[in-house]
């Protein structure tokens, strides 16, 4: 049927913070594997996002744990399950997939096929992602075969459940466990070798970082995804913390935060009153989980200093690894004002290297300095092409990356006296521009939004919320 219609269509539901994050990695590996385009609808997060989903409503509408807890958002669960079979009818999915959250998935995948089977219309393929705990429920195994009328093939993450799940008459397959994946994202960062099944943070660099004093004890904190499940945990922590900090002077805690708004939001306001200092780890990065987000911020002569020295600033504040790399043969370059700029190393250095986000700064010199940077054209065509953040400010989006053939069916915004300079039906004259993987914004006067919108990608609002405030811009 996709090659009839030339795409494939396919209806995704995920309604929690890892079924997102899973369901994101499905998205690009059938996007490199299909023959066909591949056009995806449904319901999801920030990764699914930026694998090209519009979600119907937010996901942490859905993202409810527990019986009592559910009862007061009962009507809006309804409402929004309505909406999602409609939205799947209307879509017509050569596939639907569900992804975790058995309560609400379960009952969608159910509701749909009742719908095509009572109209008589053909039903399009069930999958579901994350195997049901049977084998922790007295008697699961015997529930199995009822979940076969309404969802045609499981996609299990461990390997027992699988060949359970074939003997009970539903058709499954193991596909692995998203902590490999987590672990393969990893070595591939950092040169690792594939089968080392190892990860590393870097102990030392996130305790200079976080100004951990030496004889500090870190211990880490996980309250869950889920807004129900985290004003749950989350003073049983702050009081185990509390009599924990009589014995250990020097206790700092470091919290995690899912990516997930109603999420960010509580925990924000609950570590104000937290017994000991706190660091808070946003999510969104296997990456982030170990280390930080790394930046790649290349300068040369004439480069505009003031956009340089605002980006590496805030991003910085921001936790992020910035490295700020010459394309000249020295270290030391003079900048558009006349002051002196000292790189961390040169860009050759970088050639190999994984970044997060490539940042260029402009100023007309500067920004030509970059564009003859053949080392620095390969970095950033290469952060295009794996789908990476990559941006530019000033002259840099019309000057350096418009040769590159970057700007290709993106909108982007630069400075007013480039403006001619951009493909006419792709310009936009805003401060800010934000076109899939690429942001471009106007100059220095903007420089301080651009860099907090970056903030806002790398690691969700509340990161550039908190940031923007220390800095007196929000």
């Amino acid at each position: 049927m996709d090659a009839k219609d030339g795409e494939l269509r396919v209806f995704i539901v995920a309604g929690e913070v890892s079924g997102d994050s899973m369901a994101s990695r499905f998205m690009a590996s059938l996007k490199n594997l299909s023959p066909f385009p591949v056009r995806f609808a449904g319901v999801g997060g920030h990764k699914m996002s930026s694998e090209g989903l519009k979600s119907l409503f937010p996901m942490e509408d859905i993202s409810v744990m527990g019986i009592w807890e559910l009862l007061p958002y009962l009507y809006t669960i309804r409402v929004k399950l309505k909406e999602t079979v409609e939205a799947a009818a209307k879509f017509d999915p050569h596939v639907v997939l569900t992804v975790d959250s058995k309560g609400f998935s379960f009952r969608f995948l159910k509701q749909l096929r009742a719908r095509c089977n009572q109209k008589k219309l053909p039903s399009p393929v069930h999958f579901h992602y994350v195997a049901p705990s049977f084998w922790a429920w007295k008697g699961g195994e015997s529930r199995l075969p009822g979940l076969a009328e309404f969802v045609d093939h499981l996609l299990c993450i461990l390997p027992n459940e699988a060949e359970i799940c074939r003997l009970n008459g539903l058709a499954a397959t193991f596909v692995g466990h998203p902590v490999i994946e987590d672990v393969l994202e990893f070595t591939s960062r950092n040169k690792s070798s594939a089968l080392e099944l190892k990860v590393e943070g870097n102990a030392e660099d996130f305790r200079s970082k976080h100004a951990v004093p030496s004889g500090a004890t870190v211990i880490s904190v996980l309250p869950g995804s889920r807004v129900q499940e985290v004003t749950r945990m989350l003073p049983i922590f702050a009081n185990t913390v509390e009599l924990l900090k009589e014995t250990f002077p020097q206790l700092m805690t470091v919290v995690h935060v899912a990516s997930n708004q109603d999420v960010e939001n509580y925990i924000a306001t609950v570590v104000h009153k937290w017994p000991v200092p706190v660091i808070l780890i946003p999510g969104g990065s296997t990456n982030l989980k170990y280390d930080a987000f790394t930046v790649l911020l290349p300068i040369g002569f004439g480069i505009e200093e003031m956009e340089v020295v605002i980006l590496v600033d805030v991003l910085r504040r921001a936790s992020a690894e910035v490295t700020v790399a010459s394309v000249e043969p020295q270290l030391e370059v003079e900048a558009a004002g006349g002051i002196k700029l000292v790189a961390d190393t040169d860009i050759l250095t970088c050639s190999e290297e994984i970044f997060d986000l490539v940042a260029l700064p402009g100023g007309m010199l500067g920004s030509v300095r970059l564009r003859d940077c053949e080392v620095l054209r390969k970095i950033n065509c290469k952060q295009a092409e794996e789908k990476r953040l990559y941006d530019a400010i000033c002259a840099a989006p019309a000057v350096t990356l418009l040769p590159w053939g970057l700007l290709r069916k993106k909108k982007s915004t630069c400075h007013p006296a480039f403006m001619d300079k951009l493909p006419t039906f792709w310009a936009v004259k805003s401060n800010i521009q934000v076109s899939g993987e690429l942001t471009t914004s106007r100059g220095p006067g903007t420089t301080f939004q651009f860099a907090l919108s970056l903030v806002e990608q790398l690691f969700r609002e509340s990161a550039a919320k908190e940031v923007g405030e220390l800095l007196c811009i929000i």
